[in-house]
């Protein structure tokens, strides 16, 4: 009879530990999504800023727009030195770190593209990547230095 009771705490033990595991799936839906609605929050306040910057120095608007929403930084006015000297001027001292955080930014980006499978602005399939075996690569924590 003494023989059961260290079988009955070890049945147990491991019934905790599924309970556990499936705590943690069952919130991950809610922990994934507050994720996700945090980076459409930072993503708005991106775009914003960057209206902001771009609205003095760019008349058209839809040039403004498609600045704004090149959020690969793959549009040539971002690279050939045309918005240089309008940015360095409406910056000022600012200019250096601006495009240092945006350089950052695109880091980061580039990294959760990776780490979530993102391709043409959508996530391979939530399932696989719960399900995979190998655990998500995270990008260094550098980059959500400050």
């Amino acid at each position: 009879m003494l023989g059961v009771i260290p079988l009955i705490l070890s049945a147990v033990e491991n019934y905790r530990e599924l309970y556990d595991q499936f705590e943690e799936y069952r919130n991950f839906d809610d922990t994934f999504s507050r994720f996700i609605e945090s980076i459409q929050r930072q993503q708005a306040r991106y775009q914003e800023n960057l209206q902001r910057l771009l609205d003095p120095i760019i008349s058209d608007p839809d040039d403004v727009d498609a600045l704004i929403n090149d959020l690969s930084l793959t549009d040539q006015r971002w690279h050939d030195g045309s918005l240089d000297g309008a940015l360095k001027q409406r910056l000022a001292t600012r200019h250096g770190s601006f495009f240092r955080v945006i350089g950052r930014i695109q880091t980061v980006l580039a990294d959760l593209e990776r780490m979530l499978q993102i391709k043409d602005g959508k996530v391979k399939s939530m399932l696989l990547l719960c399900t995979s075996s190998k655990p998500l690569p995270l990008p260094p924590a550098e980059h959500f230095a400050i």
